[in-house]
């Protein structure tokens, strides 16, 4: 949690985070009121797409499809990890909230369940290049309504990062990753994200108390 009586601020980047962009003049935010957190990442190799199969990991993806299939060799889940979360453990998290933008002319129509990595400190997609081995919280927030093209919000996750933050190994400072799992369904269902590598900036906005 920042100190409210320091100004809170943001870079303005020019170009895609990784991508070349340069950092501009820093933009002074109004003061974040108690419990909350928003996080951005920037850091390399923060995203990734796997089939659900296990095949077919990508931990630099142009693009975070989220496919609906039968087949486990087609259908998708791609996943977000934010560094640094400073949230005590045991920490009641009053809301939370994942915010992407989606790709240009990418389909529109979700069917997928948003979970996390029920992991204390969550690794790395360099130090563990998959997302299917890992083990995914009991808790989970459905998405299967048709969304507009633009930005993003996600629906309410925060039993998701309840379930992550009340883990007796998490610690305030720790990495948690957001995971967008296709359903293993027929249809046309799938929705496209942009990615690290196409100037996507997914964030993570919380609210917690206590702790």
């Amino acid at each position: 949690m920042e100190d409210e009586e320091s100004p809170r601020r943001r870079r303005k980047r020019s170009g895609p985070p990784m991508g070349g962009g340069e950092l501009e003049d820093e933009v002074e935010l109004p003061p974040a009121p108690e419990g909350y957190e928003d996080y951005d990442y920037y850091e390399a190799g923060s995203d990734a797409l796997q089939t659900g199969d296990g095949g077919g990991f990508d931990a630099a993806p142009l693009d975070i499809d989220i496919e609906a299939n039968t087949d486990n060799a087609i259908r998708s889940i791609g996943a977000f990890r934010f560094v640094n979360v400073v949230i005590p453990q045991g920490a009641t998290i009053d809301s939370a909230v994942l915010t992407l933008e989606t790709s240009a002319g990418g389909d529109l129509d979700p069917a997928l369940d948003i979970h996390g990595d029920d992991a204390d400190d969550s690794a790395s997609f360099v130090a563990t290049p998959s997302i299917v081995s890992r083990t995914f919280t009991t808790a989970s927030v459905a998405v299967t309504d048709p969304i507009s093209a633009g930005q993003w919000t996600s629906p309410d996750i925060s039993d998701v990062l309840q379930e992550i933050v009340d883990r007796a190994g998490w610690a305030s400072g720790n990495a948690m990753t957001i995971i967008l799992n296709g359903y293993s369904e027929l249809g046309p269902d799938g929705v496209n994200f942009k990615s690290l590598a196409a100037g996507g900036v997914p964030s993570l906005t919380i609210f917690f108390s206590g702790g």
